[in-house]
């Protein structure tokens, strides 16, 4: 039997995506998870600026997109700019053996659906693991997943710009295809033992459009704020947090390669605070994400103590600019995160509307019949019954403040 636990701490999330995504993956060669970093306000890190440089400019003969990112690190205990020469000199033969991590960068793009797209990122292969017992073997498969980099620092890419700015010089993108019309986002994090177990941590990310010739789009459902009063904070891959950091690697094109799952993050954000009330779980199947040295995250058993709703009261989590977009724009995707059991074809019985009967959680026929989406993320398919003031509207099942 399981023991049901309160989603109430930031290391119920953090260790579900623990390797599942940006560059700590099931398939690393590394060793070791990166040290804890638990304490806040310590250290801040400021993104100033990058430089991408457009691939069209390499002329024929080719090149390295190699983007130039400037930034700062200040000491908040002094209010001095933090020498990031004499720090990571210093990790190398840190006595306590907790390095300082020098800073980390993620780049992606976002497209007209808000969901990015990484401009680093390779296809991982799927490990053997343990199955949690009583669950089922999902599928496995190989997966795009998004990275941080530079993996390996390199001092000579590391320069001092002066006025406690530096800049560095990121390696070469592996990917291709994007929009240098669209705003995009540089995210990053640092490290800093302060000599106990215990390390500071600071990140920050900055939205720009690389050709100069468009408007930056902002755009935020789910901000830190929010995610903290509840968390106090949420962390990840050992020292990574922060939502705007988050979305740039779990993007709708990546995932787990030992389950085939998404770690999409509002797909797998959804299912984690949905945990044991999901229909797939209450059908055996369970939820759980392979990350870090294979090693498994379960929230089968996971409730959300937040509200009486549970994860049915949106604006627990959803706040910012367009907090209000979980009543305005249905997606398949989404919907499907919590509603797993929902088909939309084949000869299922229709889904039962409005009751809380062991048939809820069989797999059931969208309860508008059958419905072709050849694209799961487009709002498009599901607004006519589901939008804003239909017979269907999100709010009359989902709830506001």
């Amino acid at each position: 039997m399981r023991t049901v636990r309160w989603l109430s701490w930031a290391a119920a999330v953090a260790a579900a995506v623990a390797g599942a995504g940006c560059g700590n993956s099931s398939s690393s060669s590394s060793s070791a998870a990166p040290p804890p970093a638990t304490s806040t306000g310590a250290i801040s890190m400021v993104i100033e600026s990058i430089t991408l440089p457009d691939p069209a400019s390499l002329g024929t003969a080719g090149g390295q997109q190699r983007p130039v990112v400037r930034f700062h690190v200040t000491d908040n205990t002094t209010g001095q700019p933090i020498n990031m020469n004499t720090e990571i000199g210093a990790s190398l033969s840190n006595p306590k053996g907790i390095p300082n991590s020098v800073p980390k960068f993620t780049l992606a793009q976002r497209d007209d659906r808000n969901d990015y797209r990484s401009y680093y990122a390779s296809t991982a292969q799927p490990k053997p693991y343990t199955v949690p017992e009583g669950l089922f073997a999902p599928p496995t498969s190989p997966q795009l997943q998004a990275s941080a980099v530079p993996g390996t620092w390199n001092l000579g890419d590391l320069k001092d710009v002066g006025g406690g700015s530096w800049e560095v010089t990121l390696p070469a993108t592996n990917q291709t295809g994007f929009d240098r019309n669209k705003t995009h986002t540089v995210a990053g994090w640092t490290v800093r033992s302060n000599g106990t177990a215990d390390a500071d941590v600071s990140q920050a990310s900055l939205d720009f459009v690389p050709s100069g010739a468009g408007t930056v789009v902002q755009y935020q459902t789910i901000t830190d704020d929010r995610c903290n009063q509840c968390h106090g904070f949420v962390q990840a891959h050992g020292s990574r947090r922060g939502v705007n950091l988050c979305i740039t690697c779990h993007n709708p094109f990546t995932g787990d390669p030992e389950t085939s799952r998404t770690v999409d993050f509002k797909v797998m954000i959804h299912k984690i605070h949905s945990g044991s009330t999901l229909p797939s779980v209450m059908q055996g199947k369970g939820y759980f994400i392979v990350g870090f040295n294979q090693t498994v995250a379960d929230f089968s058993d996971v409730v959300f103590p937040y509200h009486n709703h549970g994860v049915a009261h949106c604006t627990a989590c959803h706040s910012g600019a367009q907090a209000s977009n979980w009543s305005m724009i249905p997606t398949q995707n989404v919907c499907t995160a919590c509603h797993d059991n929902v088909q939309f074809s084949g000869s299922f019985d229709p889904c039962p509307v409005g009751t809380a009967g062991a048939a809820n959680f069989n797999d059931c026929l969208h309860t508008g019949g059958p419905i072709t989406i050849t694209d799961s993320r487009d709002p498009n398919a599901c607004l006519g019954c589901h939008g804003p003031g239909t017979a269907a509207a999100i709010d009359k099942f989902h709830h506001g403040d």
